[in-house]
């Protein structure tokens, strides 16, 4: 699989996009059939399915975390909290300069708490960092894909870790993990013991029940909640598609560029909506305020060639009978 990736300067100033993408892994055991690397393979592997599906800057990821609880393992390597934490906000005031204000941290590792911290100190004068995946959306993952297990005792190197890399890089498992499985039981003490306490193996979890066919649902369903990210950080979540030469578009965007600037129209429903782009704040009233919100929030983000982005906005719609057509 790619772990890196190879967009260019060029690429990025093409798409302007305004959110950005951080996976976040770690280098820490996963028993005797999965790699140090697969925290990192796997929120790789989700971010690019993001990028793949979103207007977004994908970044390389931070391969080192906080594995201090698997330290008792042999090839387990860890930073402290304090650093990961130095690392992304560096990150982001690098990212701010270049004109990207919002983050998405995709993180591979449970045991990388402090990123919580990150996000809540981030979000104190308004949306501008968000953590992904969250427990809820595991927990709709889990029950797309199939899966018989639970998160808690599917903690670790277990069926849904892998069967996310016996979908998107089975190069990446070995053989063992059909008898393999292992129920860590309740764990009140892992920060204080570590994993060793639970397990001997570094299993806990139930890798025999994995499957790529599991491994594909729960990136399908991931792909679909990352949208309630983007919405909670106030952007549209769009999703983009190449064209014949790899070249991204985004339809709502592409209709846009092309309607007058001051009056656009578009049927729907036997009626026409109406809206008007001008020079004012963001719409707070509207016969349709949702709608009105949205429109406003994709032309916001897709940076229109020749619109201002302090000035856009849909001052507002009007919906206004007419015949069929």
């Amino acid at each position: 699989m790619q772990l890196l990736p190879t967009a260019t300067s060029t690429d990025v100033q093409k798409q302007q996009p305004r959110v950005a993408v951080l996976p976040v892994g770690s280098f820490e055991q996963h028993g005797k059939y999965l790699p140090l690397i697969t925290d990192t393979a796997i929120a790789c592997v989700i971010a690019q399915e993001m990028a793949a599906a979103y207007p977004v800057h994908l970044l390389p990821p931070i391969t080192i975390s906080c594995s201090h609880e698997h330290a008792a393992f042999p090839g387990t390597v860890s930073i402290s909290a304090r650093t990961l934490y130095a690392v992304i906000d560096d990150i982001r005031a690098s990212l701010a300069r270049s004109g990207i204000h919002k983050l998405v941290i995709v993180n591979g590792h449970g045991g990388n708490y402090v990123l919580s911290n990150v996000v809540q100190e981030a979000n104190v004068d308004g949306p501008a960092v968000s953590l992904f995946p969250l427990g809820l959306d595991w927990d709709r993952a889990r029950e797309h894909g199939g899966l018989a297990s639970d998160r808690h005792a599917d903690m670790h190197a277990g069926e849904v870790e892998t069967s996310i890399l016996l979908h998107a890089a089975p190069e990446l498992v070995r053989e063992g993990y059909a008898d393999a499985d292992h129920d860590g039981g309740a764990r009140p003490f892992l920060l204080m013991h570590g994993t060793g306490n639970y397990t001997e193996s570094g299993v806990i979890g139930f890798p025999s029940l994995a499957s790529a066919g599991k491994g594909k649902a729960i990136l399908e369903s991931l792909t679909g909640d990352f949208a309630e990210h983007l919405r909670a950080l106030g952007e549209a979540a769009v999703p983009t598609t190449p064209d014949a030469d790899g070249h991204i578009h985004n339809p709502v965007i592409d209709r846009l560029r092309t309607v007058d600037r001051s009056q656009a129209s578009r049927r729907f429903g036997g009626t026409v909506l109406a809206w008007q782009l001008s020079r004012c704040s963001a719409p707070t009233t509207s016969p349709f305020p949702s709608l009105c919100r949205r429109l406003w929030n994709t032309v916001r983000c897709s940076r229109v060639p020749g619109w201002s982005s302090s000035s856009w906005t849909f001052s507002a719609i009007r919906q206004t009978r007419t015949s069929v057509i």
